[in-house]
């Protein structure tokens, strides 16, 4: 897999030229590594020639009890049909997995099942492509034993998730709901914490959002120069 940043491919990365679709990536002078395509979408048209990584599309799923997309049950068989649909000699496709939120027993032994699963699989019918399984964990530790477990069942990519699982649990631990949280962060940095938080019913801001960067350094000189009062809720 070549490393770099890969950038989450939308539904309709496309502009309409001479009635033809064509994607964001053939107009723009620097291109990212590859591209990140989840089965929670399906975009209208995929760039050809470059990695892409097809992902399971956990982050769509991640409140309901039980995984599904278009009231389709995810498991190792149904994400290897869809991928060998969407993908192409020298993708990568990820093994289905589950945030750790909830009912957190059901959802380790859900991501072990469909891994051990999924890389038979995918050594069976896409054997053309690059599996890769996703290393979950409430704790380092934990983190470090499930990533051992999933090299020793074949798995050679490995990718690290709930980062912001673990970013919103450090937050709750330390604060509580009572306690505005404001995000001066990029969308991509933010955009998976806050719905956990909310989850929650902690109370979030963004005041930057959708602020050019001028404007942001502007915003925060303002803020670092007006005197700041401190509030609390009793």
């Amino acid at each position: 897999m070549k490393l770099g940043f890969y950038a989450v491919l939308g539904k309709r990365d496309y502009l309409k030229l001479n009635n033809k679709k064509v994607g964001i990536w053939e107009l723009t002078e620097y291109q990212p590594a590859g591209w990140l395509c989840s089965l929670f979408i399906k975009p209208e048209i995929i760039p050809q020639n470059c990695p892409i990584i097809h992902d399971c599309g956990a982050f769509g799923y991640r409140e309901q009890d039980y995984p599904t997309i278009n009231s389709q049950y995810v498991d190792a068989q149904w994400a290897a049909n869809r991928y060998r649909e969407r993908s192409c000699e020298g993708d990568t496709v990820v093994a289905p997995d589950n945030l750790l939120l909830g009912n957190i027993n059901w959802r380790r032994q859900y991501n072990l099942e469909q891994a051990q699963i999924f890389i038979r699989i995918a050594q069976e019918k896409l054997p053309d492509r690059k599996p890769l399984a996703t290393i979950h964990g409430l704790s380092i530790q934990e983190k470090i034993e499930y990533g051992i477990k999933l090299y020793q069942l074949g798995y050679k990519c490995l990718g690290i998730g709930g980062l912001a699982q673990q970013v919103a649990s450090h937050i709750m631990e330390t604060t509580n709901p009572n306690v505005e949280i404001i995000f001066l962060t990029g969308k991509l940095y933010r955009q998976q914490v806050i719905p956990i938080l909310q989850a929650h019913n902690y109370t979030t801001r963004t005041p930057m959002e959708g602020l050019g960067i001028g404007q942001q350094i502007k915003w925060l000189l303002n803020q670092l120069s007006t005197p700041k009062q401190l509030s609390l809720k009793l």
